[in-house]
């Protein structure tokens, strides 16, 4: 029953923060330019991306989903990323861009949630579009 609970706060925190970056990203008027993402929050996703290290990927992620992850977990190492964020919007302490990732001629688009732990732009969710 405890777990089920922190699941359904992780789930809160992260539908909180998607809506409050999207909040942001609707208030922008039109032909405004968003403001840029900060390079660590960009950092952070090829972190997430590319790392081996367990304690390094800690470090891009939230609390809640750093958490989450067992202390023996391996993490799959690649090779180093390009990341480029794109449509960089912030609300208070919730931010959601588009990461770029890989060479121009075949870029995935995922979809990135952060949220502003302690100065330092955490990831909350990242989804791959299709």
């Amino acid at each position: 029953m405890m777990r089920r609970s922190r699941i359904l706060l992780l789930c809160s925190v992260v539908v909180i923060a998607a809506v409050a970056a999207s909040v942001a990203m609707l208030l922008r008027g039109p032909g405004e330019q968003p403001d840029a993402a900060p390079p660590q929050a960009t950092a952070a996703v090829a972190t997430l991306l590319s790392s081996g290290d367990v304690a390094e990927l800690r470090t891009a992620l939230s609390p809640p989903l750093a958490r989450s992850l067992a202390p023996d977990q391996p993490a799959p190492p690649s090779e180093p990323v390009r990341v480029e964020l794109a449509d960089w919007g912030a609300l208070g302490p919730f931010a959601a861009a588009t990461a770029l990732v890989g060479p121009a001629d075949r870029q995935q688009a995922i979809d990135v949630g952060f949220r502003l732990v302690d100065g330092q732009w955490r990831i909350t969710f990242a989804r791959v579009r299709p």
